[in-house]
């Protein structure tokens, strides 16, 4: 009978072929993930933690969201500014509601480092992502109370 081990060492360009293939997926493996994680946040399973955005005042966190603050688009809609908080770091995201759901239109990755340079242009980046759809518009908290209570974040 065989030597099995034996067999297999006398097959190099095999085992060549399989360990390119192994190598191969395992480059490869980690953009995967990333682009499967991107897809499914900014589109297949965003709406878990969207959901939270209808029921958080500013400054209150549940599970994995933070809420920021409210404010108006300029065409009407309300928009909120939110932190996802993710094993890879925080995010702060902003969305607007249309008539269905919360719609992402920005993610902007914190800064992981705290120095004065990296926090500034972070902070720019947020006022620039606000100011695109908003004129600054700012929902004070009695009226985010409202709209949470009510349950309807729908324009007037």
């Amino acid at each position: 009978m065989p030597d099995r081990f034996a067999m297999l060492h006398k097959t190099p360009r095999d085992s060549r072929v399989v360990t390119a293939i192994i190598s191969t997926a395992v480059g490869i493996a980690p953009f995967v993930a990333v682009y499967l994680g991107m897809s499914a946040f900014l589109g297949m399973n965003l709406q878990d933690p969207l959901d939270a955005l209808d029921e958080l005042a500013s400054g209150e966190r549940f599970e994995d969201v933070q809420v920021v603050r409210s404010y108006r688009s300029r065409d009407g809609r309300y928009c909120r500014e939110f932190r996802l908080f993710e094993e890879t770091g925080v995010r702060r995201c902003f969305a607007c509601r249309n008539t269905e759901a919360w719609e992402v239109y920005r993610m902007i990755p914190e800064p992981a480092i705290d120095d004065a340079t990296s926090v500034s242009l972070f902070d720019q980046s947020v006022e620039i992502a606000i100011s695109d759809v908003s004129d600054g518009a700012i929902v004070s908290p009695t009226a985010e109370r409202n709209l949470i209570e009510s349950g309807s974040w729908q324009p007037n």
